[in-house]
């Protein structure tokens, strides 16, 4: 009914949808037979088994590959993202980030519009499953969550940006289809340009001289 896994990555996996009790409220089961259940207790029917498996993006035991996973981590505890990754991406996987969950980064575009604060948004696929990390600006994803089985798409993480920005909803806060995953996946970052710091300059219907001094403001 769950394939390969074991339920330790079952529990791990958990962790990207909130936690346990968030799972089993999804999946309409008592949390605490879940936690119960993940230690090798006999406490879910098979029934409720296949509803958590469902909740968690899976369909007869395999990560489902019709539609991008979206997950979210709340906490800095989680270190170890190796064995939910493993659960959906058995053989390693690429990951790429958004331009604002880089560490450091800042744009003339981003100062001139501050940001709302919105989740670092990570994409990673094997080719196949597609799936969408989501974590609070406060945590960044640190090499050692990936392990070795998730590797940055272009070979760093300073080159493994995806061309997306803070106002596209599908990415930032909603689910995006497969096509427009691919669409962004398979495309490649273009430099900030003076038209773009121009055009920003125009929306926010500012002065050259407020641009120049919000820029050097936030330096």
């Amino acid at each position: 009914m769950f394939g390969k896994l074991d339920r330790t990555q079952i529990r791990a996996v958990c962790k990207f949808f909130g936690g346990i009790k968030s799972v089993a409220d999804k999946a309409g089961v008592d949390d605490g037979n879940l936690s119960r259940w993940l230690r090798d207790k006999p406490t879910l029917s098979d029934e409720k088994v296949a509803a958590v498996m469902y909740t968690l993006g899976f369909v007869n035991g395999q990560p489902d590959a019709s539609n991008v996973h979206i997950w979210r981590i709340k906490s800095v505890s989680f270190k170890n993202y190796v064995p939910a990754f493993k659960a959906y991406f058995p053989d390693g996987a690429r990951i790429a980030g958004a331009p604002w969950s880089q560490p450091g980064f800042q744009s003339p575009v981003r100062m001139l519009m501050p940001s709302n604060y919105n989740d670092n948004v990570f994409a990673i696929t094997d080719g196949q499953t597609r799936a969408l990390l989501r974590l609070p600006g406060n945590i960044i994803i640190q090499d050692e969550n990936l392990g070795s089985h998730v590797k940055w798409r272009n070979g760093t993480r300073s080159k493994s940006i995806l061309n997306i920005s803070e106002e596209n909803e599908a990415w930032v806060s909603g689910v995006p289809s497969i096509s427009e995953f691919d669409s962004v996946w398979h495309d490649t970052l273009q430099p900030i340009s003076s038209h773009d710091v121009l055009r920003a300059i125009e929306e926010e219907n500012i002065s050259y001289e407020e641009a120049i001094h919000r820029i050097r403001k936030s330096d």
